[in-house]
């Protein structure tokens, strides 16, 4: 997609369908290659970073690794949720909307738990806009979309986490009301 391409206005969120598929591969695709020169010891070089199995998980299909565990276990990994920000109205369909960046949240609700207290946690996994065009506005509008969905479906707390080379979305989170809850270490062995 071409910077001019897209217009300023007339821009909304959606959930994402299996028609965004090839769109939502693209931009994750970017955001792969960006992690990987910044980490390559941590992010594998690979040309395919978003098996279309795993983009059916990110439309809300259950997944469950947690062994089957006993009845009523709450499953060890999350469900997600992917919404697409494109021009056109809400609701267009994928084939008449051009994606142009993604929104991946997962619920982490606690329940249950005999440390932590129960809480109805939504997490950003990942933002993404098409690199041709930030600095227009969607991730901002990605993000509060969002924390006005979270509220909606009952959620307590946005979280999320950021890479410590990636001071632009630190940044750009903390300029939201996003602040630090915990600081994650590591050590070369």
């Amino acid at each position: 997609m071409s910077a001019g391409a897209f217009p300023a206005r007339g821009v909304s969120v959606r959930p994402a369908a299996t028609g965004d598929y090839e769109e939502v591969r693209r931009l994750k695709n970017q955001i792969h290659a960006m992690h990987v020169a910044a980490r390559p010891d941590f992010f594998k070089p690979i040309a395919e970073a978003l098996p279309f199995g795993l983009f059916e998980r990110w439309l809300g299909a259950p997944d469950r690794r947690d062994g089957g565990g006993p009845p009523g276990a709450v499953p060890a990994v999350p469900r997600y949720s992917l919404y697409v920000a494109g021009a056109g109205p809400p609701g267009a369909p994928a084939a008449t909307s051009a994606v142009a960046g993604y929104l991946l949240l997962a619920d982490a609700t606690l329940a249950d738990d005999p440390v932590y207290a129960d809480r109805r946690r939504w997490v950003l996994e990942e933002l993404c806009v098409d690199e041709s065009l930030r600095g227009r506005g969607l991730g901002g509008l990605l993000f509060g979309f969002a924390g006005e969905e979270g509220r909606r479906l009952g959620y307590v707390s946005l979280e999320l986490s950021v890479w410590a080379w990636n001071g632009a979305a630190e940044r750009f989170y903390r300029s939201r009301g996003m602040v630090p809850r915990t600081t994650r270490l590591e050590k070369a062995l």
